[in-house]
């Protein structure tokens, strides 16, 4: 194989050649006529053919220095999208929960544990562009809102034209929307009180966002002269705290006073089933918590069974905006207790149950269920409690359900269905 030295011998050589070949001879013609002989001609120089030149082979230099970079302007941080989520601390040492920035202004979003089979290690967000058409809509001109009720118009309307949100009058609290649908009750693991797990179909109804505070019930035992059977209902057990801490030590049967109280809008306020609590609670999913499945995270510490103002804490929400339904006070269902009641409840066929009201009776005797706050935060245990127990940590809030006016059929169409 040639190389650069072998390619430089040989154009030395080949330049040689042509030299030797010069001294030989020349044109005679040119001699004969050139100046004389005393001076003679000067001797043609050779034709040199031209030789690409070799260049030089250097030894490679081993890790050669980098060349300094160039400093550059650090670049701003852009600020956050719209569409951003929240990173949370690690939990305290020993604390069974995270810790979320109080002024975070980011969106939440739950992840579930992928079938087998499905790769989890990437994922993709997709937002809509915007929620305006359906936030928006329209109230549905067949749905007769009583005075009693006002409509917050800016929190727009579902597709069947009911308000996200309502005020009632009476009371002053607002309530949000959880429409209806399919959800679950109970767990398929848990403690034999909370199985089997169930299928419901629970129909539209607004529910309280908070519990029922310490100013609004005061409100009540003022007015109330006679709410059941001649007995004056019992002040709450805990009327001295301030106005927006939940009213505790209310009776189940006070609480039921409380919500007749409230006026007979759209069938009137009762207290929620143990279906539609857990509805609100758990979504249309059925989750661990109102927020989701992942860890609870607090923006402070908390613990189960303690009591503060309402909303207090704004990660305690459902995915309809109802607050404090895994923690603050525990509260009262309408249901009777019984610990078999969703097992005598089950369908053979595993078929959904439609709008249940619990059990026929309780079992302890006039016992209630009681929701939320437990010790683990999560939403699908039962407690219970007698009627005119006034428990030191039981509050409650209220229901009102509502059932969409039914569609008039066409003229034309009904006349031609009729030929």
């Amino acid at each position: 194989m040639w190389n650069r030295s072998t390619i430089g011998i040989a154009a030395l050589i080949v330049g040689l050649a042509f030299s030797l070949a010069g001294c030989g001879g020349g044109d005679e013609e040119a001699v004969n006529q050139s100046a004389p002989a005393q001076s003679p001609p000067a001797r043609p120089q050779p034709r040199v053919p031209t030789v690409p030149s070799v260049p030089t082979v250097r030894s490679p230099v081993v890790n050669p220095p980098q060349r300094p970079q160039r400093p550059t302007a650090p670049k701003e941080t852009p600020p956050p999208p719209p569409n951003s989520f929240t990173i949370l601390k690690d939990s305290p040492p020993g604390k069974d929960f995270k810790i979320a920035p109080e002024s975070e202004n980011a969106n939440r979003f739950v992840a579930e544990v992928p079938q087998n089979g499905f790769d989890s290690s990437t994922f993709r967000l997709e937002f809509p562009e915007s929620s305006e058409p359906e936030q928006r809509g329209v109230l549905n001109p067949e749905l007769k809102i009583p005075p009693t009720i006002e409509i917050i118009e800016s929190a727009g309307f579902d597709k069947d034209g009911l308000p996200w949100r309502i005020r009632t009058q009476v009371d002053g609290m607002e309530m949000a929307l959880v429409p209806a649908g399919a959800s679950l009750l109970g767990t398929r693991g848990g403690e034999a009180n909370t199985q089997p797990q169930l299928a419901v179909e629970v129909g539209h109804f607004y529910m309280d966002i908070h519990e029922v505070t310490v100013a609004q019930y005061e409100k009540f035992h003022a007015a109330a002269a006679k709410a059941i059977r001649g007995r004056k209902p019992d002040e709450a057990i805990n009327e001295k705290d301030p106005d927006n801490h939940p009213a505790l030590g209310v009776s189940w049967r006070d609480a039921e006073s409380y919500a007749k109280w409230c006026g007979q809008a759209f069938g009137g306020k009762k207290l929620p089933t143990e279906a539609q609590w857990e509805k609100a609670a758990r979504g249309t999913q059925g989750y661990r918590y109102p927020w989701g499945s992942e860890k609870p995270f607090w923006s402070r510490s908390r613990k189960p069974g303690q009591i503060d103002p309402v909303q207090s804490f704004r990660n305690d929400v459902s995915i309809y905006g109802i607050h404090d339904l895994a923690g603050n006070a525990r509260e009262w269902c309408a249901d009777w207790y019984r610990e078999d009641a969703f097992g005598s409840a089950a369908k053979a066929d595993g078929s959904p149950l439609t709008d249940w009201t619990g059990p026929k009776s309780g079992k302890p005797d006039f016992h209630h269920v009681i929701k939320g706050s437990a010790t683990d935060w999560i939403v699908w245990r039962r407690d219970h409690g007698r009627s005119t127990d006034q428990l030191p940590d039981v509050g409650f809030r209220c229901v009102l359900p509502v059932k969409l006016p039914e569609t008039k059929p066409n003229a034309a169409v009904s006349a031609n269905a009729n030929r």
